[in-house]
């Protein structure tokens, strides 16, 4: 069962990956937050984590949770320019009056939650395969340089 776990969560981070486009760890670097002496890959210490939401019945279970969390080791996802994952319950938001005041309640309750906001009021939080697939960024074209695709008919 925890593989079947970490397929599903290998497959959602990947897929996420692949629509942003962009370079997770490079981002962190180009940041400024910290000082960097060596060119190399960035140490996962100081990586800004990938923040992965759980909520429902499954948020309190330490095995779900384990069995998330170990996908990142399990999968290599650090070969991959994926920082480590961070898990946070899906917050109680303050516009939800509920007649039960402890967090149980609204943890049973999350995920119809979600699903149950009318149409173009979204939700603030989306699942990758709500995003169009990103552009392909256009390569950086150096002043003097001519690119050998454009010349190579010349003669």
């Amino acid at each position: 069962m925890v593989q079947k776990v970490r397929r599903l969560v290998g497959y959602v981070i990947m897929t996420a990956k692949g629509k942003n486009r962009r370079n997770w760890q490079q981002d962190a670097v180009q940041s400024g937050d910290i000082e960097r002496k060596f060119i190399g890959r960035l140490p996962t210490s100081q990586m800004k984590p990938l923040v992965i939401f759980i909520g429902g019945g499954g948020s309190k279970s330490s095995w779900y949770k384990g069995a998330i969390e170990s996908t990142y080791t399990a999968f290599q996802h650090y070969n991959a320019h994926i920082p480590p994952y961070k898990l946070v319950e899906v917050p109680r938001p303050s516009d939800l009056p509920m007649s039960d005041h402890s967090e149980g309640g609204f943890i049973r309750f999350a995920i119809s939650y979600g699903l149950s906001i009318p149409f173009g009021e979204g939700p603030e939080v989306r699942l990758p395969s709500q995003f169009a697939k990103a552009e392909q960024p256009r390569r950086e074209q150096l002043p003097g340089v001519i690119n050998y695709a454009d010349s190579k008919d010349v003669c």
